[in-house]
Formats: structure tokens, C-alpha cells, sequence
């Protein structure tokens, strides 16, 4: 439970320990990507040092996880010389009245996929909306006083958000997905770390631009891409720059062109319906899942794979051909 791990949670990171054991950016400058959010955040922090004031409370949203949410928070935080606490998903008030205890005023709480805390009902977020009003936690049981700290939400589906508690973040800049070329520098750096800092040979291009379409352009992929890569050349042994890739795409379950086993399986349940297609009931059912994984339907609906349609969810012909071809390799 939730409650568990925070009850074990240690005190919000500070100064060296934000970036230790991470291969997250230590400057702005370094941050590919981005640039109205970078900017829009990098302008609430100086206006919040000008004003010897509290950062406003921000919320963070983006179509996909692990695109560089948590890296920005830490620069944010970095700046301000403030700690950060870091938790995710359904988080009751005793749970933050807890966490906001162990922090100090002007601290950031980063609250990642908060979304998720409504899927209990809205009465689980309720005590959040006193706290970013007036900075006080308000109960049946009176009120809390508890740090003034900033509150960083993150969400890949902020529009699931009560409208009372979007409105109360003053801050809301959007991510947006990557650019081949941007993809292509993140790997770059990100290679440079995994392999040259401990004596390898960088991939070469080709194999980090192999890596990026695996990855769907997506940072957290192409960082664990990369050490999938590093772990298998290290286990096997490998000559000059030649890396096993085969082996890296089978140990991460992806195709090159960066299906997962679900996105597989969800192309193979279309497949087998009549003219293609099926509903968004049938769809869940089918993949086992209490409904329709939104992350793979949006990754195939921009590849070209599927289609919302009146029915529900269709192949498109390069979705037909797609398919087959896994079929064809012995992958479905």
C-alpha cells in the first residue's frame, strides 16, 4: 500500500542527492527539448527568487510518461536551493498530511500521475484543494497547519482532473512529444553516459537512431534501450562498435519499429474481428484489461495502425499489413 512506502520514505532530496544515481540533466541548457514549457518554468522560477516568494504551485502535463517531467522538477528545485518529495498515484490526507510534515516551507512535493488519485472518487483529492487555496489542510476534524510548500503535479491524463483542482494551479505548461533530431541528441547524450564514462565504444549512429525509433522517441525508453544494449555487449562481448541488437530488442520485447507486447497483442485482437474492427469494451476484454490501454492506443493511432471509428476501434490497412508481417515472423 501506499501508505506503507511512505511511512519508510526518507526526507525530500536536496542539493547533490537530486541528481545522485540518475543520468537526469544538471542545467537547463542541457535539457533537449521543450522549449515553451523550459521557458514558462524557467520564468515562475525567477519571478518567484525575485519576489523572495513561493514558487506557485504547477501542474505538469504531457501525452506520455517518461518524458522528462521528473528531470525538470529537479532543475526547478535546483534553482530555488529547495528539497523535493516525490510520490505518485492515490496519496489520502493522512498520507499527505505525513509526507507534508517531514518538509520545509518553499519545499516541492512532486505529485506524479495524480490523476490516478480520483479513480477512488474526488472525495480521495478533496483535502488537496484547501491546501493549494490557503495552505492548510481542512478535515471534518478541523483544520492542519502543515509546511507551505509547492506543489508540481505531473499527469499524462490531466484532463481526467476536477476542474476545481485544475484551476488552482497557477503554472500549466504542456510537453510535447520529441523530434527525431531532439530524440536523436537525447540518445547521443545519454550514450555518452551509459558507455563512454565507464571505458565502451559509443553505438554508432545507426545503432542509436535504431534505438530511438525502438523507443518511440521517448526518453525513459532510450536510456533503458541503451543499458539493455550496454548489460548484453558486456554478458556476450562484442568488437569495436558492432552491438548486439537483436538480442537488446528481444530482451526489451520490442520491434524495431518499437511495438510492445501489448501494442502486438492489441493489432492481433483487431485482426481477428470481423472487417477488423471491435468496440472499446471488446477491445479491453480481449487484451485482459479493464479498458483500453490509452497509452498503446494513441502509439499505434499515430503510427497509422488503427482508428477510432463509429464501432469502436479499426485497423487501418497499414495496421492489416503490419500485422501480418508479425505473423509472418513468427512474432504473433
Amino acid at each position: 500500500m501506499l501508505r506503507a512506502r511512505i511511512a519508510d520514505r526518507p526526507g525530500p532530496k536536496r542539493g547533490a542527492a537530486l541528481f545522485e544515481g540518475t543520468d537526469y540533466p544538471r542545467r537547463w541548457e542541457d535539457y533537449i527539448g521543450q522549449p515553451e514549457a523550459k521557458a514558462f518554468l524557467q520564468a515562475a522560477v525567477a519571478s518567484a527568487l525575485f519576489r523572495h516568494a513561493r514558487l506557485d504551485h504547477i501542474l505538469i502535463a504531457s501525452g506520455t510518461p517518461g518524458i522528462g517531467k521528473t528531470a525538470l522538477v529537479r532543475l526547478i528545485a535546483q534553482d530555488l536551493d529547495v528539497g523535493v518529495t516525490e510520490v505518485q498515484g492515490v496519496l489520502d490526507v493522512s498520507d499527505g498530511i505525513r509526507v507534508l510534515s517531514a518538509m520545509k516551507d518553499g519545499d516541492i512535493l512532486f505529485w506524479d500521475e495524480i490523476h490516478q488519485a480520483i479513480m477512488r472518487g474526488k472525495a480521495k483529492i478533496e483535502w488537496l484543494l484547501s491546501y493549494l487555496q490557503d495552505g492548510v489542510i481542512v478535515t471534518p476534524m478541523g483544520i492542519t497547519h502543515v509546511p507551505r510548500v509547492t506543489v508540481v503535479a505531473a499527469s499524462t491524463e490531466a484532463q481526467r482532473l476536477p476542474a476545481t483542482v485544475l484551476k488552482r494551479f497557477t503554472v500549466k505548461p504542456v510537453l510535447e512529444s520529441y523530434t527525431p533530431e531532439q530524440a536523436s541528441k537525447i540518445a547521443e547524450l545519454m550514450a555518452r553516459t551509459v558507455f563512454s564514462e565507464i571505458g565502451l565504444t559509443m553505438p554508432s549512429k545507426w545503432n542509436r537512431e535504431a534505438i530511438v525509433e525502438a523507443a518511440n522517441r521517448n526518453p525513459r525508453e532510450i536510456n533503458q534501450l541503451l543499458r539493455i544494449l550496454r548489460d548484453s555487449a558486456i554478458a556476450t562481448g562484442f568488437v569495436g562498435d558492432v552491438y548486439p541488437m537483436d538480442q537488446m530488442y528481444r530482451w526489451a520485447g520490442l520491434t524495431k519499429d518499437g511495438l510492445d507486447k501489448l501494442a502486438q497483442e492489441y493489432l492481433a485482437a483487431l485482426f481477428t474481428q470481423p472487417n477488423f474492427r471491435a468496440g472499446e469494451k471488446s477491445v479491453a476484454q480481449m487484451l485482459g484489461e479493464p479498458v483500453p490501454p490509452r497509452h498503446t492506443e494513441e502509439l499505434l493511432i499515430q503510427k497509422g495502425f488503427i482508428r477510432v471509428c463509429g464501432q469502436g476501434r479499426e485497423l487501418t490497412a497499414a495496421g492489416v499489413e503490419r500485422t501480418n508481417a508479425l505473423i509472418d515472423q513468427g512474432v504473433l
